[in-house]
């Protein structure tokens, strides 16, 4: 595995912890630089990052590198280059399922899933998203999920798919009260009733999102106002 290398040992507990503590800062510091819109000084650091890890003794190492590979596609998607992301989200998932992460499990067949998406690979993205609300503990990751999932029916097609992945979303937000999951499923609910010619269900849908949104003070874009006006 890549996190395996040979190893400079630390001269003393305190510096064991430094380098660990040392290893979170760069990773904060490449989220920070994605955050800022600076992907380009983010991939300079995750890179530079990479190349020493090898040789280094960490707390916790496998999952310090799994993040750096998520950081690493989050970074790649943001500067267009999806085969690539793909590719780390993909080794980020290998560890986490190697080491028993269910969180980072959770988190990668989400990266890969929404990368798969934006490749335009709907049937590998809806793959990724399904699995990952099975592997949910809790009902708002599985809602968040089931969005998801239902987006992918929505880009296929499938539209009776696509209304009870939206409708499972609604019923497991709510149970969290999960206002951003609410926003989003609400939207994808509406938007597939209007493309299956459903016109009274989706006006009742888009309401209630606009209402969400209005209520959380999340812009709704005007194409959505439009579209339903």
């Amino acid at each position: 595995a890549e996190y395996m290398g040979v190893a400079t040992k630390p001269k003393s507990r305190e510096a064991y912890f430094e380098a660990t503590r040392y290893a979170i800062q760069t990773l904060e510091n490449i989220n920070n630089a994605l955050e800022f819109d600076s992907p380009e000084l983010g991939l300079q650091l995750a890179t530079n990052f990479l190349a020493r890890i090898g040789a280094m003794e960490l707390a916790d190492k496998p999952r310090i590198l799994g993040n750096l590979y998520c950081s690493m596609g989050s970074i790649y998607a943001a500067m267009g280059k999806l085969t690539l992301a793909a590719i780390h989200h993909r080794k980020d998932l290998d560890i986490a399922e190697t080491y028993k992460y269910p969180d980072a499990v959770l988190r990668a067949l989400g990266n890969l899933g929404r990368t798969a998406r934006l490749m335009g690979d709907f049937t590998k993205a809806l793959q990724c998203h399904e699995r990952q609300a099975e592997v949910a503990v809790n009902a708002e990751d599985e809602g968040r999920a089931y969005v998801e999932v239902g987006r992918c029916y929505f880009e296929l097609g499938q539209l009776d798919d696509a209304i009870r992945a939206a409708e499972t979303a609604i019923e497991q937000a709510r149970t969290v009260d999960d206002t951003k999951c609410l926003i989003r499923a609400t939207l994808l609910l509406g938007q597939t009733h209007f493309r299956a010619n459903d016109f009274k269900r989706a006006a009742e849908r888009y309401t209630e999102h606009i209402a969400l949104a209005e209520k959380a003070r999340v812009t709704v874009p005007e194409e959505v106002r439009r579209e339903w006006e």
